[in-house]
């Protein structure tokens, strides 16, 4: 639970001081459209992952995309060339 508090606690800092590097004219409009791309991920994502439980593609959608990066990392760090 401490850790939560200190993840939340950095997350507002740093939420607040990001905005003070940037004009007054950008901060807000910057701000105000990162809210709402934030809300509107946080309303559509239910509705998105029920969609995609019911078609049964989120099997499909997951393996394919964690298999993707996994093996974009591999290649990108030639770990196994």
């Amino acid at each position: 639970m401490s850790a939560k508090l200190f993840i939340s606690s950095a997350f507002g800092i740093i939420y607040l001081l990001g905005a003070e590097l940037y004009p007054t004219e950008m901060r807000t409009t910057g701000l105000a459209v990162g809210i709402f791309m934030g809300r509107m991920g946080a309303i559509t994502a239910p509705y998105i992952a029920d969609l995609l439980v019911r078609t049964k593609l989120h099997n499909i959608i997951s393996n394919g995309n964690g298999s993707n990066v996994g093996c974009n990392f591999v290649r990108s760090f030639g770990i196994f060339d």
